[in-house]
């Protein structure tokens, strides 16, 4: 059972980024209303367990910061310019923790494995509709190339394929297993969201894949150093071909720009934000009224923490900040204490760099990537509690002083 919710998890995350006729306003989709029908009916299934809340879990400091964000955004929803918009979507995000709290007894890898299966059946499904003479897999810009699959946008394909492709090398590179008989299927699923991610031209989002792949990389042939330096060595001559042939293929000229686009529209965001520096103009409603004195109004203000101040105010960007330095923090005492890099500590670093060009979190509704990422602290908390419940060391810090040994019995608490 708990695996199907976990499914039904992912496609719930991943209809808030899919395509879908709309009607009325351009973000008003028909889809959005199954998103909160599939993620309720998840808790419902699931409250037997939330009535025995795991006070390991709720009380770990990532979810704790996150209810005090989704707190502040609920107080001030009073004030939103369009209050039904900001409940719903509060609501949203409210049930996405629900979920990751029921499903915390899941192991990480499961999420893992949940959120690349999504990004290659998206990649597919647009590679095999584009291969149909589907021009709608293509972004809408008539004077650049850009695969956007079935997503509303191809940044949001970046995104997505960009964290997967950095997950299955922490599966190829996994020194704790070796190369296993999966590496052929491993490599093709590298390859899919590898393609896809260069297809969609992301020029910064790319980037940032790239290196966090390279750190993942490192980090896990780090003690081999031979391997590391003939790794590193490879990945720079590759790069640079590859730089060369994306500079020559994939070029898109003048016709788009990145960061010269976005500087409008985060001084724009930041004039917004004077209006109502404290309580925001409401949860979701970037592109609903509270910015009508713009005569282009983007999508949202391509920075997470602008983002968030703009809907919410400074306090919900603070807020914002501290629950991803939390999970940082509880990531490397994960990755200390299990001695296997820690998932929540790679998704949190690849939200927080991404964010500063785009949207992954404290947005205007839930995204793959922010329902991960609640999965994985939950999940990560509840395997921490069973580790110091095993091995007991109230003196030493959090994953600090663990006997190598409590390595071993990483399977049987994630099982």
């Amino acid at each position: 059972m708990s695996r199907f919710l976990l499914f039904l998890a992912f496609v719930a995350f991943t209809l808030t980024e899919v395509q879908s006729p709309r009607f009325g306003d351009e973000e008003r989709r028909l889809f959005a209303p199954f998103v909160p029908l599939i993620l309720g009916g998840a808790v419902l299934l699931l409250s037997p367990r939330l009535m025995r809340m795991p006070h390991a879990v709720v009380a770990s400091p990532p979810v704790v910061w996150l209810l005090a964000y989704l707190g502040w955004v609920a107080a001030t929803t009073v004030w939103s310019g369009n209050v039904a918009e900001s409940a719903f979507a509060l609501t949203i995000l409210v049930l996405a923790l629900l979920v990751g709290i029921g499903l915390s007894g899941l192991p990480t890898d499961l999420s893992m494995r949940a959120y690349v299966a999504s990004a290659v059946v998206v990649s597919l499904m647009g590679w095999l509709a584009l291969g149909a003479g589907q021009s709608a897999m293509l972004s809408d810009n008539p004077f650049i190339w850009r695969f956007k699959s079935i997503l509303t946008h191809e940044q949001r394909l970046a995104l997505m394929t960009g964290l997967a492709a950095t997950f299955v090398m922490m599966w190829l590179t996994d020194r704790e297993h070796g190369l296993s008989r999966r590496v052929l299927v491993l490599c093709s699923v590298l390859a899919v969201c590898l393609a896809s991610l260069a297809a969609t031209q992301a020029r910064f989002f790319t980037a940032v894949s790239m290196l966090m792949i390279l750190g993942v990389m490192i980090y896990r042939l780090r003690r081999d150093m031979g391997s590391t330096f003939l790794l590193l060595t490879l990945s720079g001559v590759a790069g640079a071909c590859l730089m060369i042939i994306a500079a020559t293929l994939l070029s898109r000229g003048d016709a788009d720009g990145t960061l010269t686009n976005r500087i409008p529209i985060w001084l724009m965001t930041l004039d917004a934000i004077r209006d109502h520096p404290i309580v925001g103009h409401g949860l979701a409603t970037f592109r609903f009224g509270a910015v009508d004195k713009w005569n282009w109004v983007p999508a949202h203000a391509h920075n997470m923490w602008l983002n968030a101040a703009f809907e919410n105010g400074w306090p919900a960007a603070l807020l914002l900040t501290i629950f991803f330095i939390s999970t940082i923090r509880s990531g490397i005492a994960y990755t200390r204490a299990f001695g296997v890099l820690s998932p929540a500590l790679v998704t949190s670093i690849y939200c927080m760099i991404t964010g500063t060009m785009g949207i992954t979190a404290g947005s205007n509704k839930l995204s793959p990537i922010y329902g991960l990422i609640i999965l994985l602290i939950c999940q990560e908390a509840r395997e921490m509690a069973l580790l110091r419940r095993i091995t007991p060391n109230p003196r030493s810090s959090a994953g600090e002083a663990y006997p190598v040994s409590i390595v071993t019995t990483r399977e049987a608490i994630r099982s």
